[in-house]
């Protein structure tokens, strides 16, 4: 646990100045904090020093402190190229920018008579700083084409029958709302350890059992499933992408002499 913050804490502390993180490239962004933003946000610990709002002030950084000690010190966190950083770090959009406030705050009361020319121009800029591209598709709902990992699911599941149960690690896709008149029932592969009788029952009672074999499943032994491994399968297509590759199958149907391996 130690030895995870060590490692974590200052790699996550830098990515309130990071411009240009690898990991969020695939979602059409740079930053994960616009570093005004940042630099706001650091600026509020002088409030800890004003006896008036110190209280208030500390009890916010203390809700901060908590979750940054928190996600720093979990063990998946030792994966520094990993997303499970950027993941963790929505819990901090709250208080972060509570504190951010707090000088802008300040600075209006003290130099500012115009707030709206002020709020404008503040905007302006925090827009042009972010790294956003902004295009007519801005307000479209794109879920199913971006990001890249996720199209290729979406469009994966696309290729499927609308009445089937699809087993996939990325399980909310054959549900989601971004496909039309969409009936796919879906199956969460890392619970399926757990649940081997529902998985035989929806199998032996469904006409539609597709299972999509991606690349966190193929990575090593430990993610592979023998329960699903010893199922009779028909190959149905293969989707690759330049971050994931994709190969659905049909689960055969057991006939009534040849129950699924139990």
């Amino acid at each position: 646990m130690v030895k995870a913050f060590l490692g974590m804490a200052p790699v996550m502390l830098m990515d309130f100045f990071n411009t240009n993180n690898p990991l969020l490239h695939e979602y059409g962004l740079k930053m994960l904090y616009n570093p005004l933003i940042s630099l706001l946000f650091f600026t509020s610990t002088a409030f800890l020093f004003r006896k008036k709002e110190s209280r208030k002030v500390a009890f916010i950084w203390l809700i901060f402190l908590t979750y940054f000690i928190l996600y720093s010190s979990y063990f998946t966190s030792l994966r520094i190229h990993g997303f499970d950083r950027i993941r963790f770090s929505y819990m901090y959009i709250l208080p972060v920018s509570i504190l951010a406030s707090l000088p802008l705050s300040e600075i209006l009361k003290r130099f500012v008579k115009a707030r709206e020319a002020f709020f404008a121009i503040l905007f302006i800029i925090l827009l042009m700083s972010s790294g956003l591209t902004l295009k007519p598709a801005l307000f479209k709902d794109n879920r199913t084409g971006f990001p890249e990992t996720e199209a290729t699911y979406f469009k994966a599941t696309m290729q499927t029958p609308n009445n089937c149960t699809i087993i996939t690690s990325r399980y909310l896709i054959p549900i989601s709302d971004a496909i039309p008149n969409n009936n796919r029932r879906t199956i969460n592969l890392w619970l399926v350890n757990y649940i081997e009788d529902l998985v035989r029952e929806e199998i032996e009672h469904s006409d539609c059992v597709i299972f999509f074999e991606d690349d966190l499943y193929n990575r090593g032994p430990i993610q592979r499933n023998k329960f699903l491994d010893g199922l009779q399968k028909e190959f149905l297509f293969n989707l690759r992408s330049q971050r994931v590759s994709i190969t659905a199958y049909k689960i055969k149907r057991p006939s009534s002499s040849n129950n699924i391996q139990k």
